[in-house]
Parts: structure tokens; sequence; C-alpha cells
């Protein structure tokens, strides 16, 4: 009788990991359904996101010559273009670029899912693991499916893992290293976190190392070379010419405590005990492809973390990486319990679910549902804003939401955190023409209104628009509530002074 409560209880156990798992999958996709058709921004460079992908489907150059008129983020250009294909289909929008990032999370849950049932053959593990990585929806600031590049980043990072790791034929570690080279395509930090997967490729299989290596070194520095060339050295300018230098600061302490112990301690836990299993087996080769991999997802989380700018979506490799060992630890732990005698085997179960289930249940995990999602009042209030742009005369500048001056049928010009990167990070003449550009702008009163943003609630006129006030007066505020509009992810900054020219 004691027998059959105790496994009872461990099925129980058993149902409700999964279930709880398996409902933040389900949350996810239910944020992802309320939002990816909202026409305005959901983080604050979607709209210089989707910029680009207009001036691809244009026939315009990506990386030019800083000016008033454009200027490109720093990332590398396959996120964009595989955006501007699907925008070419599907229509140019933020739906279409919140598709690929939406296609992109889903094709990580899968790979997640895979990597763990190849390494246990247990279903169950693997939807652990995808159901863990789901539940760090809102510690990345809920960014897998906004127009971003970090999504698609992580899938192709994720598959170009999983072909080395299970990778049986030369091949498959020549698509690694195609795939590699995509995923430093779409973003610089692949490039950190290719090393320690080059590491173990030398370590384990040298022979099969030259052609995964060799073809992710040939298509990285040959598309370098070959995109500066048709963006006459534009294009090095930007993706490796600028970028804030990673100090050693607060957020060091910040990574390792906020972002990683106090959400994911006992996932933590379990990562550090799968390890450490395989570290007594008598082959090697699970210890240290995982720990490479995790020295080289969690590492490259914490220096991008660190850098100044680095936000919540830098976390994700980290998060991903914690939640494919979190699976394979599970599977380990109850394989070890199950050569124990019935009854104890029963109740280890249970125990090893309850704390699963506590994992699961931490209130850094826990969201509400419409946290993520605009609600009416924000469409609304877009919608007017547009309209007011629309009775503009002239031409507005709004340089931290560009899209809003498109969808009022007027041009739109260099986004703000650009303008920010160029006056912020560089010197010399580019810096300086740049300047003198929007200056000259300003003082000639070449725009009829300009928009300036409010950060945090306090007004935000940014490095290059600190003038305005000497040649434009404040008209009026663009909305009438103070908790309307803001986005729901990233930065807390929108549209909020209209400002027109002096007479």
């Amino acid at each position: 009788m004691r027998q059959n409560i105790s496994s009872w209880l461990a099925k129980l156990t058993q149902y409700t990991l999964l279930s709880i798992g398996i409902l933040y999958i389900l949350k996810f996709l239910f944020v992802v359904y309320s939002r990816i058709g909202y026409p305005f921004e959901l983080e604050w460079m979607e709209g210089g996101v989707l910029a680009e992908v207009r001036r691809i489907l244009s026939g315009e150059k990506l990386y030019v010559r800083p000016s008033i008129d454009y200027i490109p983020f720093l990332y590398t250009p396959f996120y964009f273009y595989v955006s501007a294909l699907v925008s070419s289909i599907a229509g140019i929008g933020f739906k279409s670029l919140r598709l690929v990032s939406l296609v992109s999370s889903l094709g990580c849950f899968y790979i997640i899912f895979l990597m763990v049932f190849k390494e246990t053959g247990s279903k169950y593990s693997g939807i652990l693991a995808v159901s863990l990585f789901a539940a760090s929806y809102p510690l990345t600031g809920t960014w897998f499916d906004i127009g971003r590049v970090d999504s698609l980043f992580m899938f192709l990072l994720l598959t170009t893992i999983y072909f080395v790791r299970f990778g049986t034929s030369n091949k498959m570690y020549f698509i690694a290293g195609i795939l590699m080279s995509l995923s430093f395509l779409t973003k610089q930090t692949a490039l950190l976190i290719s090393l320690p997967v080059m590491l173990y490729c030398i370590l384990w299989n040298w022979r099969r190392s030259i052609i995964f290596i060799g073809t992710a070194f040939v298509l990285c520095f040959g598309s370098s070379i070959f995109l500066n060339y048709i963006y006459e050295g534009w294009y090095n300018y930007y993706v490796f010419g600028i970028a804030d230098a990673p100090l050693f600061n607060k957020m060091f302490f910040h990574f390792w405590k906020n972002d990683l112990f106090l959400p994911m301690p006992i996932a933590l836990i379990m990562c550090i005990i799968y390890l450490f299993t395989q570290l007594f087996k008598a082959n090697k080769n699970n210890f240290i492809f995982y720990l490479l991999i995790g020295i080289g997802m969690v590492g490259a989380a914490c220096l991008s973390r660190i850098n100044p700018g680095g936000g919540q979506n830098v976390l994700m490799p980290a998060y991903a990486v914690i939640s494919i060992l979190f699976g394979l630890s599970f599977h380990t732990l109850i394989e070890h319990v199950s050569i124990l005698p019935e009854g104890k085997r029963y109740l280890f179960k249970t125990v090893i679910c309850i704390i699963c289930i506590l994992q699961f249940g931490s209130g850094y995990l826990r969201y509400g549902l419409r946290t993520y999602i605009p609600n009416q009042k924000d469409l609304e209030a877009g919608m007017k804003l547009v309209e007011k742009i629309k009775h503009v005369k002239g031409e507005v500048f709004i340089p931290d939401f560009g899209y809003l001056s498109v969808l009022a049928g007027k041009n739109s010009y260099a986004h703000g955190g650009a303008i920010r990167d160029i006056l912020m990070l560089t010197k010399g003449e580019n810096r300086d023409n740049l300047f003198n550009q929007i200056n000259t702008a300003i003082e000639e009163k070449r725009f009829d209104a300009i928009i300036v943003s409010s950060n945090n609630g306090a007004e935000d006129r940014g490095p290059g628009l600190r003038n305005v006030r000497k040649y434009y007066i404040k008209q009026e505020t663009a909305f009438e509530g103070e908790d309307v509009f803001w986005p729901i992810i990233g930065l807390a900054i929108r549209p909020e002074f209209i400002y027109i020219p002096q007479k």
C-alpha cells in the first residue's frame, strides 16, 4: 500500500512538473500572438531596424557615411536581409521582422529539445529543457519575438553547436562552419562563442576541426572583405570600428547575482551536478563539450552584459545553455535513483520533481500575461500621434522614432540610437560632420517640427539636439496621458515634446 502511494506521488509530481513547464511555453505563445501585429514599436530600436529593411528593399546601400538622413546600427547584415526577404512576401512592417524572430525562437526551442533528447533518449527531459528556456522569456526582457537580431543569431548558433556535437561526417562539420559564419553575420557575439566550440573540435576530432574551423574562417573573413569592398569601407567602420569597451564594473556582480543565481539557483546547481557526474566518467567527451560550451555562452553573456548598454537580450546564450544542462541533469538524476530499491526510488523521484517545480515557481520566472502586451490605449495614442505628424505641413524630425514619420507619409531620418553611437563613441571627421549637419539643420530650421523624446519621464534631447531650444519653441506634448505608448521592452523612452521653429 505504501509503495502504491509512493508510486502515485512520483507520477503526480512528474505530471505536475511537466504541466508547469508546458504552461510557460503556452504563455510565451500567447504573448507573441497578442502582440506580433502591433503596428508600433515594442522596443525603441525596432523602428531603426525597420528603416534598414526598407533601405534594402529600395535598393539603397546598408552601410554608408553617417549623416542626418541615415545611419545603420552596429550589426552585421544577415538578419536585415532575411527580414527584407520576408517583408517582400508578407509586407513591410514590424510583423514581418517579428515573424523572423518568432520562427527563430521556435527553432531554438526545437534545437534545445533535440540536443537533450539525443543525449538522453528522453522526450520528457527535452521538454523540460525547452520549458526552462521559455520560462527565461521575461528574464531576457521578452526579447525572443521582437524585430531585433538576437533570436536569429541564437538559432544559428545553437544549430551550429548541435552539428558540432552530433556531427558524424565531414559534411556535417562543413555545414556547422557555414552556420557559424551565418551566426557571426547576424551578430558579432558569435565570434566569442565560436572559440570554445573550435577548441572542443580540436581536442576531440582535430581532422574534422580543420573542416569546421576552415569553413567558418574562410566565410567570415571572406564575407568581411567582400562586404567591406561593396560598401566602400563603411562595413568595417560600423561592424568592427565602433564599440563600447567592456569595463569591469558593478554589472559584473549584477550578472552573476541578479541575472543568473537569483532567478535560476536550482537550475545552476543542477548544471554543476551534471558536469560533476560527467567528470568522473571514463569518457570525458560530455564533460569537455558542455564545460566549453557553458564557458563560451555564459562568458559571452557576461562580457556583453558588462559592456555599457548591454541589455537583457544579451543573456539569451546563458539561459540557453543552462536550460540544456538542466534537462541533462534532470535525466541523469532520475537515472541514478532508478537503481535504488522501489520505495526509495519513488521517494527520490518525487523529491527531484518537487525541487524542479520550485525552480519553475520562482518569482523571477512568474509573470503576468498582460505585462508585455500593449493595450488599446497604447494603440489609440500611437494612431493620434501619427495623425498629428500628418498635419504638420513640412518635414518632421523624430530622431528616436523616425518610423512614425513614415507612417504619416513623410521622410524619416537617422535613428537616435545610431546618432548617439557616432557622436559618443567615435572621434574625427565623420563625427564632426554629423554633428555639424544636425546643428545646421536646426539653425536653418529645416524641419517644421522636431519631436524630442522623454526618457523615464525626463526630457532627453540627446547629444545632437542640445541646442534645439535656441531655434525652436516647445509647442505641446505628444500625448495626453502619462501612462501610454511606452515601449513594452527595454529603455523607457517615448516621443514626448513637440517643438516648432521660432518666428
